[in-house]
C-alpha cells in the first residue's frame, strides 16, 4: 500500500480518494476551521475520509475570526 503525508497547505491542489485527517490540535500552532475545511474537501467522498483520533468541536462551533465575524455583521 501506497501512503503519503500532506499538510493542508500541500493538499489544496490534491483531490485523493481516501485519506486519514488529522484534526488535532498541533504542537506548533493553532489548528482553524479553514484548514480542517481543506484537509476534509480533498477527499472524492465523505466515506473516503477516516479521522485519525478526537478532536476540539469548537473548531466547527465558533466562528474562525473575530475579526471577519464583526465584518460579517456589517454585510
Amino acid at each position: 500500500t501506497v501512503s503519503y503525508t500532506f499538510t493542508d497547505y500541500r493538499l489544496q491542489v490534491q483531490t485523493i480518494d481516501h485519506c486519514i485527517v488529522n484534526l488535532a490540535t498541533p504542537l506548533s500552532g493553532q489548528l482553524t476551521s479553514f484548514n480542517a475545511y481543506i484537509a476534509l474537501s480533498r477527499s472524492r467522498g465523505r466515506n473516503g475520509i477516516r479521522l485519525l483520533r478526537d478532536f476540539n468541536e469548537r473548531l466547527f462551533t465558533h466562528h474562525p475570526s473575530e475579526h471577519l465575524h464583526r465584518e460579517d455583521t456589517h454585510l
